[in-house]
């Protein structure tokens, strides 16, 4: 007896520029290779132009929290060069002011 063939439905793809995107519509790919996975469970798969998987299917777990934590270390350093930016208008405010007088 055969196994029911799993179906990935694809959410987002990623560009040449390392952005995401998210897939418009629906989009399933029909493949045997996802049955080691329950049914709901987050995978990156790599696809060729027309469609094929190619390499094997891994959970996104992993990688997800890596990104993850690549975006919290992004916005935490953009957080301190918005205050470093604020502190320099601050100065360059003050030293104006005290060149004015």
């Amino acid at each position: 007896m055969g196994r029911a063939q799993a179906e990935l439905k694809l959410l987002a793809f990623q560009r040449t520029d390392q952005s995401w995107n998210k897939v418009s519509g629906e989009e399933v790919l029909p493949t045997e290779q996802a049955n080691n996975f329950g049914d709901g469970a987050l995978v990156i798969v790599n696809l060729s132009g027309n469609r094929q998987i190619q390499g094997t299917i891994e959970a996104a777990g992993g990688r997800l929290v890596n990104l993850l934590q690549n975006f919290s270390r992004l916005l935490e350093k953009s957080k301190n060069q918005e205050e470093e930016i604020e502190q320099w208008k601050q100065s360059l405010t003050y030293q104006s002011q005290e060149l004015n007088r």
